[in-house]
């Protein structure tokens, strides 16, 4: 495909700087932009080295966040203890910090910077099905560097993707704006699921984030880990509707070749088969196999089980 996003894409979303992003009510905001800005010229080492104190306060400041991250733990890995769990928390919030303070890079560095800080590790099962003019939907887990690999892969692949608002405006604004600095048009989850599939049929590779827990509406019940959960039905029906083949994808830092790495798994083989459950287990295995070689870098702050089967309790009171 030719990358015309007016023409292809005319619903897309198109993030706009605004005179309502200097309120001061955001000073504070943009002190810590500025604050990112400057620390993404520092050498890699330093970043991550302030990132240690930063994830330890943001372990001890966020017990919300702690408390939902400790419960999916306790349903996702039952074989970790106590003390298991509490080493893994910890990790998390410093690899979340590490990311953050990698984010000025992928927000405000030059085209060369992002490709040296992200490599693509399986891109040629997507070159494969582009060479066969056959649309793609990467299904994307969400990692803590989920922006990342697509920075690195838009500079190259012409992709659309659904995205939804961040409740602060600024940070709205950054996401959606990094999101859209290559070949990449954005699609909102408020304007509704057609215009995203009509948008669809016309792209070559899509990107769409299958692990978020939305309601039993549009979801079945599948393992994830060997935990019932409300899992989405659109990415077989997104498949079945565009001829799509299903890849499913995660960015995540590899500690030996001190880089992010987006990591592809081949196509899903007879994906969609047809079975809802099926084919939403399939794809949870998929993701369960790419989120545990580095468990500790995967959202796990996602109230992953709010949806409950019939009859089961909640689990994040």
């Amino acid at each position: 495909m030719t990358w015309n996003p007016d023409n292809d894409f005319p619903q897309q979303y198109r993030p706009r700087f605004t005179t309502a992003l200097l309120a001061p009510r955001l000073w504070p905001h943009w002190l810590g932009v500025c604050l990112l800005w400057s620390c993404s010229w520092l050498p890699m080492r330093a970043r991550h080295a302030m990132a240690r104190p930063l994830g330890w306060l943001a372990w001890r400041w966020s017990a919300k966040r702690r408390h939902i991250a400790d419960v999916n733990l306790r349903l996702c890995l039952p074989e970790l203890d106590r003390a298991d769990r509490e080493r893994l928390l910890r990790r998390h919030f410093f690899e979340k910090m590490r990311t953050v303070m990698d984010y000025g890079v992928i927000w405000f560095g030059p085209a060369w910077r992002i490709r040296r800080l992200v490599q693509l590790d399986g891109i040629e099962h997507l070159q494969r099905c582009r060479d066969d003019d056959t649309p793609v939907i990467l299904a994307v887990a969400h990692s803590l560097a989920l922006d990342f690999g697509p920075a690195r892969m838009t500079q190259e692949h012409s992709t659309y993707g659904m995205a939804k608002h961040a409740r602060n405006p600024l940070a709205d604004w950054l996401l959606q704006r990094g999101r859209t600095r290559f070949m990449c048009a954005l699609h909102m989850r408020d304007a509704g699921l057609g215009g995203f599939i009509r948008a669809a049929r016309r792209a070559d590779s899509l990107f769409y984030l299958p692990d978020e827990d939305h309601g039993p509406r549009h979801s079945v019940f599948a393992p994830f880990f060997g935990v019932p959960k409300a899992t989405l039905t659109a990415p077989a029906r997104m498949a079945r509707l565009t001829g799509a083949r299903l890849i499913p994808a995660i960015t995540r830092f590899d500690e030996t070749r001190r880089r992010y790495v987006m990591s592809l798994l081949p196509p899903l083989d007879d994906y969609p088969s047809g079975d809802p459950v099926a084919d939403a287990t399939r794809l949870n295995q998929a993701l369960e196999t790419l989120i545990r070689p580095a468990p500790a870098q995967y959202l796990w702050t996602l109230r992953l089980f709010r949806t409950r089967p019939p009859g089961s309790a909640t689990v994040y009171e």
